[in-house]
């Protein structure tokens, strides 16, 4: 993600591209997204704003650092030279933090995971997650992300029992 699909005065990301490894050039390059409903703007709050604007001094104090061997591709989130991160070095962070942390094991991928399975118990709509998340129809969102989180089937019970108690009145 580039500078330019971070709007911090409308609290606004725009997912527009994606970073691939080019096999051939064995490099990274940013790329078109996975599908054409992959390409959204998703909403962000005060607290993802106010890391952002960490994230941009951090930036800064690179490049000063650098000097003229820095990369300036306007990154978000790059190595500290400014170059593409390797999605290898991210994944081995994420798995370090999870050993430090000694929590269950987890991949990157479960955080989407687990973002879509809360949302989807705490009753969010499920065509705004479904956009959120880039899916092309809910269907996915529901077949990949929509099992049951403990207390549903109860809640499902409650409410029939709370409709079927106002029938009779």
């Amino acid at each position: 993600m580039s500078w330019g699909d971070v709007d911090l005065k409308n609290k606004i990301i725009h997912i527009r591209h994606s970073v691939k490894y080019d096999r051939e050039n064995k490099k990274y390059i940013i790329g078109s997204t996975k599908t054409p409903k992959a390409v959204r703007d998703i909403p962000i709050g005060d607290s993802v704003i106010a890391e952002l604007k960490r994230q941009k001094a951090r930036l800064a104090g690179n490049k000063l650092k650098l000097g003229d061997a820095y990369q300036n591709n306007n990154l978000v989130f790059s190595a500290e030279s400014g170059k593409i991160l390797n999605l290898n070095c991210i994944d081995a962070q994420f798995r370090l933090v999870i050993r430090k942390s000694k929590i269950e094991h987890r991949t990157f991928h479960d955080l989407r995971h687990t973002f879509a399975s809360i949302c989807i118990s705490k009753k969010a709509n499920i065509k705004a997650l479904s956009e959120f998340l880039g899916h092309s129809n809910i269907g996915i969102t529901y077949d990949v992300y929509g099992h049951l989180m403990p207390g549903d089937k109860e809640d499902i019970a409650n409410t029939i029992e709370k409709h079927l108690a106002g029938a009779g009145a």
